[in-house]
């Protein structure tokens, strides 16, 4: 009794964690960073469930082993109440899918029925195994072709707020069917009716989960909509200023006119290059097809110009908004990028005082975010984290003999 009791304990941990480490996966979580917590939640979970079922109906144990689940997961892992809902929920409805038809087959090649084959750990054992490898083996495929989707973190919107109230009642529907199903199976016995319900509970099961996905997509879609309507708003004052400029540079000629019949050479050749940045700036800003980036940059240039530093911009191709990422989050992170050097470099002399942003982009393709500047020679762990969380990448390259830094920011086109 207690060595079969400790193979389902081991068992069951292997089951959880490799679960759990897939829709990590599959969230855009950092698996690396919290494979101790996957570790402790699944130890603890697997642990409880298999000593309850010993007391317990087994409906009653898998409903109470998921709320201890849900608890666990959200005081170990700090995740927000809704996002822990959903991840939980699709947990036991995927493992409940992928058994429920291994089950199924068996009972067709032994002619067992689902009572005898689910209690039976000759079958329990392979089917966990095989569900353990499956888990993993998605898990990689999704973490190298970036095919995961990012949990919206903000709740400030209407849409958002309607959509979270949605999929949180998609999700607790979803467990209720998990345990009915349970239910039905563990009873079955000889009365064939109640095969009818074991397939509905599974078809039920399986439009549930593509029910979850498509409005995760659909809130990800209306959020970014949403967020880029506040923050152009927030930026319309900046664009305003930009606008300004480009008609001030009539009256810019005017002063280069000027310039040029006085004969003063050394003021001409500076006011030149001043000039000369205004319009490689302004002709970045034209080519970069999302106004919220363009706007960003603009608001960014009066901000490194406070500091003496000079922000220079190269378009290469016509940029937009890469697939996994809001305008409003990217504009985020790349305001952290840019607090970061401007505090680096504001007491440097003034030679070493520049940064140019380059964006070479692809519709459908790799975005890259490349700044060149000096003396920077790391980026904070959080900026890392939040690019991670959105599909990007961040590598810094810094040379100690010319102080020359390379900052590249790169988001994976969709790899579908």
């Amino acid at each position: 009794m207690i060595v079969q009791l400790v193979i389902g304990i081991l068992f069951s941990i292997i089951e959880e964690a490799t679960t759990l480490i897939f829709f990590l996966c599959l969230f855009r979580y950092e698996v690396k960073e919290k494979i101790k917590e996957v570790i402790l939640v699944s130890v603890l979970v697997a642990i409880f469930s298999r000593i309850i079922r010993m007391y317990l109906d087994i409906s009653y144990a898998v409903l109470l082993t998921m709320v201890v689940f849900y608890a666990l997961f959200i005081l170990i892992f700090r995740f927000r109440l809704l996002n822990g809902i959903i991840i939980i929920s699709m947990m036991y409805i995927t493992n409940m899918l992928m058994t429920t038809a291994a089950f199924f087959v068996i009972s067709l090649l032994t002619n067992l029925l689902f009572s005898k084959a689910i209690n039976s750990i000759i079958y329990q054992i392979p089917i966990i195994l095989a569900n353990a490898l499956l888990m993993l083996g998605a898990a990689w495929l999704v973490y190298k072709k970036q095919w995961g989707v990012s949990l919206v973190q903000d709740s400030f919107s209407k849409v958002g707020r309607q959509i979270n109230i949605l999929i949180a009642c998609y999700s607790l529907v979803g467990m209720i069917i998990v345990v009915q199903t349970i239910t039905t199976i563990t009873v079955s016995d000889y009365n064939f009716h109640y095969n009818i319900w074991i397939v509905l509970g599974t078809f039920s099961l399986f439009l549930l989960m593509f029910l979850l996905v498509r409005n995760i997509q659909v809130m990800q879609k209306q959020m970014k909509m949403e967020e880029e309507r506040l923050y152009l708003e927030n930026l319309h004052s900046y664009t305003e200023e930009i606008k300004q400029i480009n008609r001030d540079f009539y009256s810019q000629t005017q002063t280069l006119r000027h310039m040029a019949s006085c004969q003063n050479v050394h003021m001409l050749v500076q006011y030149l290059d001043h000039l000369l940045q205004e319009r490689n700036f302004m002709q970045a800003s034209i080519e970069i097809h999302e106004p919220m980036l363009a706007a960003f940059l603009g608001k960014e240039r009066h901000v490194c110009q406070s500091y003496g530093v000079s922000l220079t911009v190269e378009c290469i191709g016509h940029y937009f908004t890469p697939e996994s990422i809001s305008g409003y989050q990217l504009n985020r992170i790349l305001n952290m990028i840019f607090d970061e050097i401007i505090a680096v470099l504001k007491d440097k002399p003034s030679a070493d005082k520049f940064i140019h942003f380059q964006i070479h982009s692809v519709i459908g393709g790799t975005t890259t975010f490349t700044l060149k500047t000096k003396h920077v020679q790391a980026m904070p762990v959080a900026i890392v984290k939040q690019l991670k969380m959105n599909a990007g990448t961040l590598a810094l390259q810094y040379d100690p003999d010319t102080s020359k830094s390379t900052i590249i920011v790169t988001f994976q086109g969709d790899a579908l």
